[in-house]
């Protein structure tokens, strides 16, 4: 059911995201969307049933990996921003945090079960067992410019000790070319 005074049911009277009020279990004024439980939830208004579907059930019948739920965030709230905002709620989030740790078991279970069943062909075992080692955990960009000039500083002040020392002790590095 969309707010009064809004063409937009993710938001609020005064065009705010709305977050808790989404959800059955936080409801106050306003029709919620959502339950954040694993089961819908009915509620009985004016003589009508109205069924709140589980936000944990679809999110979990999407094939995402955790941190990357785009998709999801469009299709079934107002888009990334607002599942952004989402994930700041301290009193909501803890539920997503569930449901990313539920999918994660879910993507190795799948991950596991791919690579019993392609045991005896080695095609696409490759991407199955990166689905069970988590290997999107350990993605990482390019290192900033800033951890770059640091390490290379660092590194100057490791060569400077040793030098020092070396000649201290009268030791001389010899480098064949």
């Amino acid at each position: 059911m969309i707010p009064p005074n809004t063409t937009n049911k993710f938001k609020d009277i005064t065009s705010r995201w709305r977050t808790m009020s989404l959800f059955f279990e936080y409801r106050r004024g306003e029709i919620p969307l959502y339950s954040l439980s694993p089961e819908e939830k009915k509620l009985e208004v004016d003589g009508k049933t109205l069924t709140f579907p589980s936000l944990h059930k679809i999110y979990l019948g999407y094939n995402h990996v955790p941190g990357y739920e785009y998709d999801f965030a469009n299709e079934w709230l107002g888009g990334w921003a607002h599942w952004q905002l989402m994930l700041k709620n301290k009193l909501i989030n803890p539920y997503f945090a569930v449901w990313r740790e539920e999918m994660e078991i879910k993507l190795q279970a799948s991950g596991f079960y791919s690579m019993i069943n392609m045991s005896k062909d080695p095609k696409g075992f490759a991407a199955a067992k990166y689905l069970a080692d988590r290997g999107w955990k350990g993605m990482r960009g390019r290192p900033s410019t800033e951890e770059i000039e640091s390490t290379k500083k660092a590194m100057a002040l490791a060569t400077s000790a040793v030098e020092d020392d070396m000649q201290r002790m009268g030791l001389s590095l010899v480098v064949n070319k």
